[in-house]
Protein backbone atom coordinates (compact mmCIF):
# COMPACT_ATOMS: atom_id res chain seq x y z
CA UNK A 1 0.00 0.00 0.00
CA UNK A 2 1.36 3.15 -1.07
CA UNK A 3 0.22 6.55 0.38
CA UNK A 4 1.12 9.84 -1.91
CA UNK A 5 2.15 12.74 0.76
CA UNK A 6 1.82 15.86 -0.47
CA UNK A 7 3.54 18.76 1.95
CA UNK A 8 1.49 22.03 2.14
CA UNK A 9 3.79 25.22 2.16
CA UNK A 10 1.56 27.16 4.71
CA UNK A 11 1.82 24.22 7.54
CA UNK A 12 5.11 24.97 9.56
CA UNK A 13 7.84 21.88 10.15
CA UNK A 14 6.86 20.95 13.87
CA UNK A 15 9.92 21.44 16.38
CA UNK A 16 8.63 19.35 19.05
CA UNK A 17 8.30 15.12 18.02
CA UNK A 18 7.02 14.51 21.66
CA UNK A 19 3.46 12.44 20.95
CA UNK A 20 0.52 14.06 22.16
CA UNK A 21 -1.05 12.60 25.13
CA UNK A 22 -4.69 10.97 24.58
CA UNK A 23 -6.28 9.94 28.22
CA UNK A 24 -9.88 10.30 27.27
CA UNK A 25 -10.54 6.49 25.73
CA UNK A 26 -13.57 8.53 24.15
CA UNK A 27 -11.20 10.47 22.38
CA UNK A 28 -8.84 8.29 21.67
CA UNK A 29 -10.86 5.86 20.18
CA UNK A 30 -12.12 9.20 17.47
CA UNK A 31 -8.45 9.71 16.68
CA UNK A 32 -8.43 5.80 16.03
CA UNK A 33 -11.68 6.03 13.93
CA UNK A 34 -9.91 8.76 11.97
CA UNK A 35 -7.18 7.03 11.00
CA UNK A 36 -8.35 3.91 10.41
CA UNK A 37 -11.23 5.71 7.95
CA UNK A 38 -8.05 7.53 6.09
CA UNK A 39 -5.69 4.43 6.04
CA UNK A 40 -9.45 2.54 4.42
CA UNK A 41 -9.79 5.35 1.47
CA UNK A 42 -6.47 5.38 0.55
CA UNK A 43 -6.61 1.54 0.12
CA UNK A 44 -6.45 -0.49 3.39
CA UNK A 45 -8.15 -3.59 2.35
CA UNK A 46 -10.74 -3.74 5.93
CA UNK A 47 -13.03 -6.63 4.41
CA UNK A 48 -14.01 -8.51 7.45
CA UNK A 49 -14.61 -11.77 5.42
CA UNK A 50 -10.44 -12.02 4.86
CA UNK A 51 -9.67 -12.24 8.41
CA UNK A 52 -12.52 -13.88 10.57
CA UNK A 53 -10.66 -14.39 13.42
CA UNK A 54 -9.06 -11.06 13.36
CA UNK A 55 -12.29 -9.10 12.90
CA UNK A 56 -13.47 -11.46 16.02
CA UNK A 57 -10.15 -10.46 17.73
CA UNK A 58 -10.86 -6.66 17.16
CA UNK A 59 -14.87 -6.85 18.31
CA UNK A 60 -13.63 -8.58 21.55
CA UNK A 61 -11.35 -5.73 22.14
CA UNK A 62 -13.59 -3.00 21.25
CA UNK A 63 -16.23 -4.60 23.43
CA UNK A 64 -13.22 -4.92 26.68
CA UNK A 65 -12.71 -1.30 25.59
CA UNK A 66 -16.36 0.12 25.61
CA UNK A 67 -16.89 -1.70 28.85
CA UNK A 68 -13.80 -0.55 30.40
CA UNK A 69 -12.56 -3.97 31.28
CA UNK A 70 -8.75 -3.92 33.32
CA UNK A 71 -8.17 -6.55 29.90
CA UNK A 72 -8.53 -4.17 28.11
CA UNK A 73 -5.25 -2.79 25.55
CA UNK A 74 -4.32 0.42 26.40
CA UNK A 75 -2.29 0.37 23.02
CA UNK A 76 -2.39 -0.08 20.25
CA UNK A 77 -5.57 -0.17 18.78
CA UNK A 78 -5.67 -1.45 15.23
CA UNK A 79 -7.50 -0.42 12.63
CA UNK A 80 -10.46 -3.17 12.76
CA UNK A 81 -10.72 -1.97 16.41
CA UNK A 82 -11.12 1.69 16.11
CA UNK A 83 -14.17 0.53 13.60
CA UNK A 84 -15.83 -1.69 15.92
CA UNK A 85 -14.97 0.32 18.79
CA UNK A 86 -16.29 3.68 16.88
CA UNK A 87 -19.79 1.37 16.06
CA UNK A 88 -20.58 0.50 19.63
CA UNK A 89 -19.98 4.45 20.43
CA UNK A 90 -22.60 5.34 17.45
CA UNK A 91 -25.06 2.56 18.13
CA UNK A 92 -24.77 3.16 21.77
CA UNK A 93 -25.61 6.70 21.81
CA UNK A 94 -28.55 6.83 18.86
CA UNK A 95 -30.34 4.12 20.97
CA UNK A 96 -29.79 5.95 24.50
CA UNK A 97 -31.66 8.90 22.16
CA UNK A 98 -33.72 7.01 21.07
CA UNK A 99 -34.92 5.34 24.43
CA UNK A 100 -35.48 8.58 25.86
CA UNK A 101 -37.87 10.07 22.84
CA UNK A 102 -39.48 6.41 23.31
CA UNK A 103 -40.16 6.82 27.04
CA UNK A 104 -41.23 10.85 26.76
CA UNK A 105 -43.88 10.04 23.91
CA UNK A 106 -44.87 7.35 25.82
CA UNK A 107 -45.63 9.58 28.87
CA UNK A 108 -47.24 11.94 26.85
CA UNK A 109 -49.53 10.04 25.19
CA UNK A 110 -50.45 7.83 28.18
CA UNK A 111 -50.96 11.87 29.87
CA UNK A 112 -52.99 12.72 27.09
CA UNK A 113 -55.40 9.56 27.61
CA UNK A 114 -55.63 9.94 31.69
CA UNK A 115 -56.60 13.65 30.90
CA UNK A 116 -59.62 12.02 29.18
CA UNK A 117 -60.46 10.08 32.30
CA UNK A 118 -63.69 9.50 34.26
CA UNK A 119 -63.16 10.95 37.24
CA UNK A 120 -62.33 15.01 37.66
CA UNK A 121 -59.09 14.40 39.80
CA UNK A 122 -57.23 11.79 37.52
CA UNK A 123 -58.11 14.36 34.52
CA UNK A 124 -56.28 17.66 36.71
CA UNK A 125 -53.65 15.65 37.84
CA UNK A 126 -52.74 14.48 33.80
CA UNK A 127 -53.43 18.13 33.04
CA UNK A 128 -51.45 19.00 35.93
CA UNK A 129 -48.76 16.95 34.59
CA UNK A 130 -48.64 18.10 31.03
CA UNK A 131 -48.10 21.74 32.11
CA UNK A 132 -45.13 20.64 34.06
CA UNK A 133 -43.20 19.02 30.87
CA UNK A 134 -40.11 21.25 30.62
CA UNK A 135 -41.17 22.59 26.60
CA UNK A 136 -44.18 23.72 28.35
CA UNK A 137 -43.46 25.24 31.35
CA UNK A 138 -47.22 26.41 32.73
CA UNK A 139 -46.90 25.49 36.10
CA UNK A 140 -43.06 25.63 36.05
CA UNK A 141 -41.71 26.55 40.01
CA UNK A 142 -39.55 29.45 40.08
CA UNK A 143 -37.05 30.21 42.56
CA UNK A 144 -36.37 34.12 42.11
CA UNK A 145 -33.27 34.94 44.24
CA UNK A 146 -32.21 38.72 45.11
CA UNK A 147 -29.62 40.47 45.90
CA UNK A 148 -29.19 43.87 47.90
CA UNK A 149 -25.60 44.67 48.02
CA UNK A 150 -25.08 46.85 51.47
CA UNK A 151 -21.90 48.69 52.17
CA UNK A 152 -19.35 48.35 55.58
CA UNK A 153 -20.71 50.79 57.13
CA UNK A 154 -24.35 49.27 56.66
CA UNK A 155 -22.90 45.66 57.78
CA UNK A 156 -21.26 46.63 61.28
CA UNK A 157 -24.28 48.40 62.05
CA UNK A 158 -26.44 45.64 61.89
CA UNK A 159 -23.41 43.42 63.36
CA UNK A 160 -23.20 45.86 66.38
CA UNK A 161 -27.30 45.53 67.15
CA UNK A 162 -27.23 41.76 66.74
CA UNK A 163 -23.96 41.43 69.16
CA UNK A 164 -25.59 43.51 71.25
CA UNK A 165 -28.69 41.56 71.28
CA UNK A 166 -26.67 39.26 72.92
CA UNK A 167 -23.83 40.42 74.38
CA UNK A 168 -25.73 44.24 75.52
CA UNK A 169 -24.36 47.55 74.29
CA UNK A 170 -21.30 47.33 71.99
CA UNK A 171 -18.44 50.14 73.02
CA UNK A 172 -16.86 51.27 69.51
CA UNK A 173 -13.08 51.07 69.87
CA UNK A 174 -10.91 53.45 67.55
CA UNK A 175 -8.07 51.91 66.10
CA UNK A 176 -4.90 54.26 66.96
CA UNK A 177 -2.01 54.56 64.72
CA UNK A 178 1.28 55.00 66.58
CA UNK A 179 4.46 57.03 65.14
CA UNK A 180 7.06 54.75 64.69
CA UNK A 181 10.28 55.91 65.49
CA UNK A 182 12.95 55.89 62.72
CA UNK A 183 16.45 55.13 63.63
CA UNK A 184 19.26 56.47 61.61
CA UNK A 185 22.45 54.93 61.47
CA UNK A 186 26.20 56.46 60.95
CA UNK A 187 27.25 53.75 58.99
CA UNK A 188 30.65 55.59 59.01
CA UNK A 189 30.67 55.63 63.13
CA UNK A 190 29.46 52.07 63.19
CA UNK A 191 32.16 50.85 60.26
CA UNK A 192 34.45 53.41 60.55
CA UNK A 193 35.82 55.65 57.70
CA UNK A 194 36.74 54.19 54.46
CA UNK A 195 40.32 53.56 53.22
Amino acid sequence: MTIQVIPEQTVPIPTDFTPDKVDDMLTRAKVAFNTASFLIANGLDADPRKDPEGTKAAAREAKRQFTGSPIAQRRPMNSKTALWLNDLFHRYNNEVVDDTVKLKNYVVTRLVEESDGEKAADRLRALEDLGKMSNIGLFSDKVEISVSNKTTDELKDELAKKLARYMGPVEEVKETKKKKKVEVIDLNKELGPDE
